[in-house]
């Protein structure tokens, strides 16, 4: 499977349906992005390089993640909407990431997945009922979203079930996920 597709062609939005880390402070904020970060977007899952101090893109799907939720906030007038806010190396804002923990549930549109297997909403909304999954997706071009995946995370630090097609307040497709592994 060649993943080649991304559910939006916008920004990615993250609607936080149930997580701890707000509550729980799990929240990394420190470190700013990689220079080999181009575009990071809300509903990402990127990794933490402690000791060289950058948020990093995954490079394996066995990496710990967190989940980026950085503040949508107006930097600039002439930007606007929920679908418009991203994160680059020298943005000049710290990216906040929240680190998730099983039965957490989230909706994003940051999701990438093979055209050939889902041609359409119908497909994946078809293959959530019988059984769609999320791992950080490691891919060139779609690094740091989700890949969607008929195999269930069994050897991932950070592995999602997607649980229901939706569509975001700005009108946007979106897939519903709940936490099933944490580390």
């Amino acid at each position: 499977m060649a993943i080649n597709t991304r559910l939006t062609n916008t920004n990615g939005v993250l609607e936080k349906n149930a997580v701890t880390y707000p509550r729980t402070g799990n929240i990394m904020a420190m470190y700013p992005l990689d220079e080999s970060v181009v575009k990071a977007e809300n509903g990402m899952l990127l990794g933490v390089d402690y000791t060289g101090k950058k948020i990093t893109y995954p490079t394996a799907t066995s990496e710990a993640v967190m989940l980026l939720d950085t503040a949508e906030k107006e930097y600039d007038k002439n930007v606007v909407g929920l679908n418009q806010h991203y994160i680059t190396p020298t943005y000049g804002y710290m990216p906040r990431l929240g680190k998730l923990e099983v039965n957490d549930r989230f909706t994003t549109s940051t999701v990438a997945y093979d055209n050939a297997t889902y041609a359409d909403l119908d497909a994946i909304a078809a293959a959530i009922e019988t059984g769609l999954y999320g791992v950080p997706c490691t891919t060139e071009g779609f690094k740091g979203c989700i890949e969607l995946t008929t195999t269930k995370p069994t050897t991932q630090k950070v592995g999602l079930k997607a649980i229901a097609l939706t569509t975001l307040p700005n009108g946007e497709p979106a897939i519903k996920f709940a936490v099933i592994l944490a580390a």
